[in-house]
């Protein structure tokens, strides 16, 4: 299992065959058909029946009903979301001019090869994969997640359904009209600031606040205009708003300008372009194999339980000092004030791509609040024990 919400389940599958085989893996999404949600899959299936072949969706194998659910199986994309992606390399002007120029393409595609044209309503970094096939070679994106997607409707006034990620989402998404491509326009905007910053985009965002984040002005203008609150103010469609982003990128510099031409690669980890803001993050989880990770975790971990079993045998013989402690008190302070905090510090020391890309809301978090995380539940834990062990009065 991949993801689950109260109207799908998203797991990993295979075919199995005959003496032992299997063929995969692909992805299945098992969508409550009473939502309404996962139309979108439907359309793209019947268009590649038909012969329709697109770069920048997955390759949709069946859809059909079972029972009280829509179950879609398609292909397993490779690579990593976005979100994970700038976490590791971390953000900068740089790979916003690498990668969104592809990532505007991808929305055309959604929009434009389809009449009425499909509406992704959810595109955020989470929801778009990236594959890094290394060298000179431009990587791949792909969209994926289109299960509240929906296509345009003439004359209608509102959605029928208003929900997405809401720092994503524009205002007409959650019942101020009716979404269209522009609508998609406004969450580039915010995936566009996303690749800059590394953070999540504010509802508001305003010349001031792209200038403090660090964001050059060719590209704070491409933001600002992709995220107004009116849409007839945005970009018509992701093709215009991708010839805004490449000219923002010449005019600031950046040799990401060579994206015109289809050429857009990953950043490797060398000295940072002129567009580059502040330097990004290095990260040495694109260059070490994910099995040496897998291996390093597995010591991380045998140290945690080492740890544990040192604390077990202090709380079952004591110190002297503490010997007139309860015992559930002094395992408390063993907990808050040892096991929590370590395990915590194991968490920044060990290799955390499965988690960041498995657990969405986790993988959402910015790098800062995942240190105010940290030092909160740290400052809980050894407080609280010491406020109980006090209050008890062996303190």
């Amino acid at each position: 299992m991949l993801k689950r919400s109260g109207t799908e389940v998203t797991e990993v599958v295979y075919y199995p065959g005959r003496d032992g085989g299997e063929l995969g893996p692909f992805v299945r999404k098992r969508i409550l058909a009473a939502s309404g949600a996962g139309s979108a899959y439907d359309a793209i299936f019947q268009a590649e029946r038909a012969g329709e072949r697109f770069l920048f969706l997955p390759r949709v194998m069946d859809v059909r009903r079972v029972g009280d659910e829509v179950h879609v199986v398609m292909e397993f994309v490779p690579g990593e979301t976005l979100d994970t992606l700038v976490d590791c390399v971390g953000a900068s002007p740089e790979l916003a001019c690498r990668l969104m120029p592809a990532v505007c393409e991808a929305a055309s595609e959604l929009h434009e090869r389809f009449q009425p044209p499909i509406i992704h309503r959810d595109l955020t970094p989470s929801n778009i994969m990236v594959l890094d096939s290394g060298g000179a070679s431009k990587p791949v994106v792909t969209l994926i997640d289109f299960g509240i997607s929906r296509r345009w409707q003439e004359g209608a006034d509102t959605d029928t359904t208003h929900f997405g990620t809401r720092s994503y989402a524009p205002p007409e998404q959650f019942g101020f009209g009716q979404t269209d491509v522009r609508s998609d326009i406004f969450a580039l905007g915010g995936v566009l600031f996303f690749c800059c910053v590394g953070e999540q985009p504010q509802p508001a965002l305003d010349a001031d606040m792209l200038a403090r984040a660090g964001v050059p002005d060719p590209l704070a203008t491409v933001i600002l205009r992709a995220r107004a609150f009116d849409p007839a103010d945005r970009y018509p469609s992701a093709a215009a708003m991708r010839g805004a982003l490449l000219a923002a990128c010449t005019a600031a510099g950046s040799a990401a300008a060579g994206a015109a031409a289809g050429e857009v690669d990953l950043p490797a980890a060398t000295a940072p372009g002129p567009l580059v803001a502040r330097p990004p993050r290095r990260s040495r989880r694109l260059t070490v194999p994910a099995a040496v990770g897998t291996c390093w975790n597995v010591i991380l971990l045998a140290s945690f339980v080492l740890m544990v079993a040192i604390c077990v045998a202090m709380a079952l013989d004591p110190p002297s000092q503490y010997r007139s402690m309860p015992f559930w008190l002094f395992a408390l302070l063993l907990v808050g004030i040892i096991l929590v905090p370590y395990a915590i510090t194991l968490y920044w020391f060990a290799d955390r791509r499965r988690l960041l890309a498995h657990v969405p809301w986790f993988s959402g978090l910015s790098l800062v609040r995942r240190i105010v995380w940290s030092i909160a539940a740290i400052t809980v834990s050894a407080v609280g024990a010491c406020a109980i062990g006090i209050a008890a009065g062996y303190l």
